[in-house]
């Protein structure tokens, strides 16, 4: 990645830090899925600059990075953050500095919170009986987290949930075509922590 900005958030005694953090990750959400590039993919990620795995905490900062300046120029961001002009701050678009700290993924945890929760799932998604979902999960373990998270909203069935990030620092770094979800987070994307 070689150009980024950075989304500042401006907390307010009426606009608290995590209300902030619901409201501008649901609004890169949309601009991401509103610019996809030609073969439908997501060429965008997010960064999390003051991200704390061990207190939980997202910090107040999001940056976004592209390979291209011109990506992030037609993302446009400050038009879909308007509506919150005096509650966020966002910079220009800058190249990566040469040196910086590390490279890191950002990516959903794998969580697995109930066995008929996860049953059901399997029923619906590959039609299968009660029988052979339960058979599936024979040995069905628990996965939590303790990652940090910000409230989404699922467009699919209008639920609001728990959006896990966890940070990973990458052991291999060079330049690879790998893309981002809609919420701009890939376990195979890395990016440069500055």
């Amino acid at each position: 990645m070689k150009y980024y900005l950075d989304i500042t958030l401006l907390p307010s005694e009426d606009m608290g830090h995590h209300f902030l953090w619901e409201k501008l990750y649901h609004q890169v959400h949309l601009a991401l899925v509103e610019h996809k590039n030609s073969q439908g993919q997501f060429v965008i990620g997010v960064a999390f600059p003051q991200f704390d795995g061990q207190v939980q905490r997202l910090g107040s900062k999001l940056r976004l990075l592209a390979q291209s300046e011109e990506s992030l120029e037609q993302l446009a961001i400050d038009k879909w953050l308007a509506r919150f002009r005096d509650y966020f701050h966002v910079t220009s678009v800058r190249p990566v500095p040469a040196q910086v700290e590390s490279y890191v993924s950002y990516s959903r945890p794998k969580v697995r919170t109930g066995k008929d929760r996860e049953i059901r799932r399997r029923m619906k998604r590959h039609n299968e009986t009660l029988e052979q979902a339960t058979a599936h999960f024979e040995g069905f373990e628990t996965r939590t987290t303790k990652a940090p998270f910000v409230y989404a909203q699922s467009y699919s069935s209008g639920a609001r949930f728990p959006l896990f990030i966890e940070e990973k620092v990458a052991l291999g770094v060079g330049e690879s075509a790998v893309t981002f979800d809609s919420y701009g987070l890939s376990s195979q994307g890395v990016l440069p922590k500055f």
